[in-house]
């Protein structure tokens, strides 16, 4: 149940950060290592889970 708490807050604040100023990466990444998820398959979730954003903004 943690896990799924801070993964919420983080991709919250990411999101937020996206739409302000970009570099949401900067705090989903760090939790999803954090959480135990191998570095290249939490920069390919992080990057993926940022797509609509960026073609939102788009």
């Amino acid at each position: 149940m943690l896990s799924v708490i801070i993964l919420t807050i983080a991709g919250l604040l990411a999101g937020g950060l996206n739409a302000v100023a970009g570099g949401g990466t900067f705090l989903s990444f760090p939790a999803l290592v954090w959480l135990g998820i191998p570095p290249i398959m939490a920069n390919a979730t992080a990057t993926l889970t940022a797509m609509p954003g960026y073609i939102g903004s788009a």
